[in-house]
């Protein structure tokens, strides 16, 4: 399989991982009454959406519509 192939394949599994990540953000954030801990999650949950955000980025980049 060619190396651009494999990175392709690579950055398809980081986007789905980051999604998920976003997704388990959302429900621990969504049951959390500790308004501190609240902050803290969804500043984690900010830098999911720029990691998701930049393999989206690159992925488009690959293969423009």
């Amino acid at each position: 399989m060619p190396e651009q192939t494999r990175t392709f394949a690579r950055m398809i599994a980081s986007l789905g991982e980051e999604a998920e990540a976003i997704n388990w953000y959302e429900q621990r954030i969504s049951v959390e009454k500790d308004e501190s801990a609240k902050a803290i999650m969804q500043n984690a949950q900010k830098e999911e959406f720029k990691h998701f955000e930049m393999d989206l980025e690159f992925l488009l980049r690959q293969k423009p519509l």
